[in-house]
């Protein structure tokens, strides 16, 4: 901006900090639950530790059990894949998680050894994976020995402990979403500009979510979406430069931003697992006489376009589908400084910043 910063985008750049010094802290107090120094013993759901049991086909479709036994000495995890028919086969380069095991195994006469890549399902307290070799692979379910001996996790006093629920098994996801957006007036003792006469439009996006900690990520979103105009009579003080009910606004662009999640400190057995969120990015526009790609409303000989900051805040929830896959439903403010004084000066006002509310609603689906 030509003129200095503008005192909103203080506002909106405070906003964005303090969500993220909300998000930070509930992350953190999720992850002290689970590193309780006081911990000394395992019980069911408390880990990957333990012996388990799968069902696997052959090549003749015959059907067969195998055991996967994980120990932890100390800080080193040990592994042994029994098979019935290949017997006791070690797990090599074995890495374990709190949410992630993957090791190799090589039987005696293979040329070349298998992989196993799964991931530990706290909630259900099982392991589901895939063996793969050279190209094919089959998918495996393990569920824990129910002979196998497992003491309950205490605390320093003897009470037991819940292990935390692990809400995301990966560290990457995708989300698709459809958004409605309300448009939200800002108005001045009853003065309508052209900002204040948009009604509502729709939206998509598409998001690339990175999970540092299982209660935290960061994201990057592409969106497509826009504003519709009143039928009211108030727009015919535009006529002039083009403007109808018929016009719109286009609004493109990207944003970064962060998730803070919450749900296991307010609703720890529940598929529900609502979140805080803000983002800030470039945001694509232009105000258009007609619909998107129609031509672009002129002001004192110079076209309303252009390329400028966007923020945003809210809140939203996840709800569990399945291991890898939730529904998300997310409220945000929208914020477009729409009112670029670097491409032209508006002497009468006409046009200024863009505010709008966000409603979306989606899928998330975990990659990896």
């Amino acid at each position: 901006m030509s003129r200095g910063i503008n005192p909103k985008v203080w506002s909106v750049s405070l906003i964005f900090v303090l969500i993220c010094a909300i998000c930070a802290p509930l992350t953190l107090f999720a992850q002290d639950e689970v590193s309780s120094p006081a911990a000394r013993k395992y019980r069911a759901g408390s880990g990957p530790a333990g012996t388990w049991v799968g069902e696997i086909k052959s090549p003749d479709g015959e059907k067969f059990e195998i055991r996967l036994q994980l120990d932890k000495v100390g800080e080193e995890w040990k592994g042994l894949l029994e098979d019935p028919f290949l017997g006791p086969l070690p797990a090599n380069r074995l890495l374990v998680t709190a949410s992630r095991i993957s090791f190799t195994f090589r039987p005696e006469e293979a040329a070349f050894p298998s992989h196993f890549s799964g991931i530990y399902l706290a909630g259900d307290d099982r392991v589901t994976g895939t063996i793969s070799q050279r190209g094919s692979s089959v998918m495996i379910k393990f569920n824990r020995d129910p002979d196998s001996i497992l003491m309950d996790l205490t605390d320093s006093s003897g009470e037991p402990i819940i292990p935390t629920r692990v809400r995301h098994p990966y560290r990457f996801a995708v989300t698709g979403r459809f958004g409605f957006w309300p448009a939200l007036h800002v108005l001045k003792e009853e003065t309508y500009n052209i900002n204040n006469l948009t009604t509502k439009g729709a939206s998509l996006d598409g998001t690339l979510k990175f999970f540092v900690l299982d209660e935290f990520n960061i994201f990057v979103r592409g969106f497509r979406g826009g504003l519709n105009f009143t039928d009211d009579e108030k727009i015919n003080v535009f006529q002039d430069i083009g403007l109808s009910p018929d016009s719109s606004v286009k609004l493109d662009g990207f944003e970064v931003g962060v998730m803070g999640y919450f749900g296991n400190l307010l609703l720890r057995d529940s598929k529900f697992n609502p979140y805080l969120t803000g983002s800030g990015g470039k945001t694509s526009w232009e105000l258009n006489e007609g619909g998107r790609g129609s031509d672009v409303v002129n002001i004192l000989f110079e076209d309303v376009i252009g390329t400028d900051w966007a923020f945003a805040a809210g809140f939203g929830t996840e709800y569990e589908v399945r291991n890898s896959l939730c529904l998300e439903v997310e409220f945000l403010w929208r914020y477009f400084m729409t009112q670029d004084e670097e491409i032209w000066e508006d002497y009468t006002n006409y046009w200024t910043n863009t505010h709008a509310w966000s409603f979306s609603f989606g899928l998330t689906w975990g990659i990896w």
